[in-house]
């Protein structure tokens, strides 16, 4: 498969769980919401691999999404509800990780995703937020 036809299928799996995400997390099912993020991190495994090293659980993202929302960044942007998207991409997976942790407030996280969803890049350099060893972000 060549590697455009790759970024291709990645893009089109990680829309299908990001739409089933969102629609599950707007209608209440949160747990559920999860189970769709977990099933694209297992198919992606980069984004697995960022779980793993920061030793993040799912239940913990749970809470940041509820964070977040309450911070302001519970909005649709370029047909993004930041919450859930924010899962979804390896830039924002580890700011919601910072969140997380405590190493940023959830008002400064929105503020950054709300800027990353609407401009395509986060104007934080990403090791700001980041620790050592991450995997490169991915295209797509």
């Amino acid at each position: 498969m060549t590697p455009f036809l790759k970024l291709a299928v990645r893009a089109l799996r990680r829309s299908r769980h990001l739409r089933r995400a969102t629609v599950l997390h707007r209608t209440g099912h949160s747990a559920r919401a999860l189970i769709a993020v977990a099933a694209f991190h297992r198919e992606d495994g980069q984004l697995l691999t960022i779980m793993r090293q920061r030793g993040a659980g799912y239940a913990s993202l749970a809470e940041v999404m509820v964070a977040l929302e309450g911070a302001g960044a519970g909005l649709f942007i370029r047909g993004h509800y930041l919450p859930v998207s924010a899962l979804f991409f390896s830039d924002t997976l580890e700011l919601c990780l910072a969140v997380q942790r405590g190493d940023m407030d959830a008002e400064t996280g929105a503020r950054w995703l709300r800027d990353y969803f609407t401009h395509g890049a986060m104007a934080l350099p990403r090791k700001a937020f980041t620790p050592p060893s991450t995997p490169r972000p991915e295209a797509g």
